[in-house]
């Protein structure tokens, strides 16, 4: 019998996964490269060290060292025959899957990358169903050597969080469908001569039109759905404005 082990971007998917009755060991991806130092060789201990104290200091009421120790076990995926990825349309999906190709090493992997392909409308993989989850599975998508090494290229790029770097990656590709758009949200991201990206123009804005802190991160969450941000990022750039 083949041993698959599933990569989940994320806790909250895996009790639905489990619910799909889809075979295979599980292992939940933790991480949030979207933010923070990432340059570096992600194979090396700094990096990791790096991420943890990142971390640490950025979310101390969420950070547990499960993440990491999850993470290390993937270090070694011979004993299995196939690795699957589960990952989301949106650019916080795409910088943890990029940098979870540039981790792993394995002659056979999948990716299940949710878009808009079950229902015409953008689903995240905690929106649907256990029995969406074998449909998926069924029409997974194998990566080849090109895949992986484009995969590699845009990594690279992306690790240095600068647009003019991954321009050339966001016309697409055609295993990676998502992968253009979501790099396209960068620009959100940069900042501006203040230090202000704008996010952060955006919720001010929202600010000084009344609206309550919290509705401001609730109308960023609806607003800006490519991004993929949780409000704990909101709320950190929120508060730095």
């Amino acid at each position: 019998m083949n041993k698959t082990l599933h990569i989940l971007n994320g806790d909250a998917i895996k009790p639905l996964f489990l619910q799909s009755g889809i075979e295979g060991d599980v292992v939940v991806w933790r991480e949030a490269f979207i933010e923070g130092p990432i340059e570096g060789d992600i194979k090396e201990p700094a990096f990791w060290e790096r991420r943890k104290n990142h971390l640490k200091a950025t979310y101390p009421e969420h950070y547990s060292e499960d993440g990491l120790n999850d993470i290390m076990k993937l270090g070694n995926t011979e004993d299995f025959d196939e690795v699957v990825l589960w990952f989301e349309y949106d650019l916080f999906c795409h910088a943890n899957m990029l940098g979870c190709l540039a981790y792993i090493c394995h002659h056979n992997v999948s990716l299940v990358c949710l878009g808009d392909e079950l229902t015409g409308q953008f689903q995240t993989l905690g929106e649907i169903g256990p029995s969406d989850y074998q449909k998926l599975y069924a029409n997974r998508s194998k990566l080849n050597n090109e895949d992986i090494t484009y995969a590699g290229e845009v990594w690279k790029a992306f690790q240095t969080k600068e647009v003019k770097d991954v321009q050339p990656f966001i016309q697409g590709h055609p295993t990676l469908k998502y992968l253009g758009k979501a790099l396209a949200q960068m620009e959100l991201l940069e900042p501006d001569d203040a230090g202000l990206n704008q996010l952060q123009h955006e919720m001010h804005q929202l600010k000084t039109e009344g609206l309550e802190d919290r509705k401001i991160i609730g109308t960023m969450l609806r607003r800006h759905l490519w991004l993929g941000l949780g409000d704990s990022q909101y709320w950190q750039f929120y508060n730095k404005i």
